[in-house]
């Protein structure tokens, strides 16, 4: 997950380089990879209950999913802008 999170942070949506087109489109690649990896943190939590161990943080996993909520509110006002422009231009 290290490895995910470094990545993220390098060339996901909120890096500082990355355009608004192309962070809009890494926040739904990263808003899908988050929801697929919480699926199987879920069930690893349930596996370390069952087995009475103690539960995983996946910190990395809940920095991703917190800074995706926060660039969302960005990326969507972003993203009707961009629908009124088009609005506004025919």
């Amino acid at each position: 997950m290290k490895s995910v999170y470094d990545e993220y942070k390098a060339v996901g949506p909120g890096a500082p380089d990355v355009e608004l087109n192309e962070g809009l489109e890494q926040l739904i690649k990263y808003k899908e990879m988050v929801a697929e990896y919480n699926k199987k943190k879920d069930e690893l939590v349930l596996a370390e209950k069952l087995f009475n161990l103690e539960i995983s943080t996946f910190k990395e996993l809940v920095a991703i999913d917190e800074e995706n909520k926060t660039l969302s509110t960005l990326y969507d006002v972003y993203k009707d802008f961009k629908a009124d422009q088009k609005e506004w231009s025919t």
